[in-house]
């Protein structure tokens, strides 16, 4: 079983692919396809040389397949890695009598975070305060929770209805859970949140070269590409502020 640093390292596997492999294997390609527009042959007839260019074209982008197809391998078994050691190191308590104890003080945990949630209490104050029966509690619940107490209103007054953004809660939850559980437990579960704010822009960026190579990318994919893979970024990687009222 993967250990928190066996994680690290797969974590750095997948910022190598997003910052500097999928970079050159798209430089590569654009170098390759700017060759084939370019080539000249005095020898060969105009037909000969667009056939001679198209084949330059098909070599390019055939050699960019392999290349996306290796960086996919590589994500995928870096982020198998990151997942099993954040599964192995969250485990709950194998003993029954633990676990039905470790149940009971979180159920009772989210009917005192319930109360301060329905008092007026900020979400955000409610985390940062919270102990570790808390954190998992509110894990578990707090999602559906606020997805039921804002539901859309009726009439007019929906139209000012925004939704509560429970992904941005639930990475608010398990960031602070990270910092404060030990060790191993901590740095597998940072790993995790790490690897789920990274695979979104590596997601956009290896469909935008999977175009390239199928040769269906448009005018001006490679900056619509690079602009959805940073808006992938932020959007996975939104939290809640937390730092109590003054």
């Amino acid at each position: 079983m993967p250990s928190s640093i066996d994680a690290a390292f797969a974590l750095d596997d997948l910022r190598m692919i997003r910052e500097v492999r999928a970079l050159d294997a798209r430089r590569r390609y654009e170098e390759a396809e700017q060759a084939a527009r370019t080539y000249t042959d005095p020898n060969l007839s105009a037909e000969g040389l667009e056939r001679r260019r198209a084949e330059m074209r098909d070599r390019a982008r055939a050699a960019l397949a392999e290349d996306v197809a290796e960086l996919e391998r590589t994500a995928a078994r870096a982020a198998d890695t990151v997942r099993r050691a954040a599964a192995a190191a969250g485990q709950g308590p194998t003993d029954p009598s633990e676990a039905l104890l470790a149940e009971m003080r979180q159920s009772r945990a989210w009917d005192r975070a319930r109360l301060l949630l329905e008092s007026g209490r900020p979400v955000g104050e409610v985390i940062a305060s919270a102990d570790l029966d808390t954190l998992r509690a509110l894990r578990a619940e707090l999602p559906a929770y606020l997805t039921a107490q804002t539901e859309r209103p009726a009439g007019t007054e929906g139209e000012s209805w925004t939704e509560v953004d429970t992904a941005a809660v639930a990475r608010t939850v398990e960031k602070t859970l990270a910092d404060r559980l030990p060790g191993d437990q901590g740095a597998a579960l940072r790993s995790r949140l790490e690897l789920e704010a990274i695979e979104p822009g590596l997601t956009v960026t290896l469909a935008g070269l999977r175009r390239l190579a199928d040769g269906v990318a448009v005018e001006g994919d490679g900056l619509r590409t690079a602009i959805e893979a940073r808006l992938a970024d932020g959007a996975a990687r939104a939290t809640l502020p937390t730092a109590p009222a003054a």
